[in-house]
């Protein structure tokens, strides 16, 4: 995914549970954003990624 406009609105977490995460001792929400009305060019991606 290639989005044409990189604007982010930070929101703010109310409620988070995942029972995947309450099995790491040392994890914890990040900031979050939220990204609206997001123009994108969608392609395969290839077989070998570059770093």
């Amino acid at each position: 995914m290639q989005p044409f406009d990189l604007r982010a609105d930070s929101v703010e977490l109310v409620d988070l549970s995942s029972a995947f995460l309450e099995g790491f001792s040392s994890a914890h929400e990040a900031d979050s954003l939220l990204m609206t009305d997001v123009g994108v060019t969608w392609r395969r991606a290839s077989a070998e990624l570059s770093d």
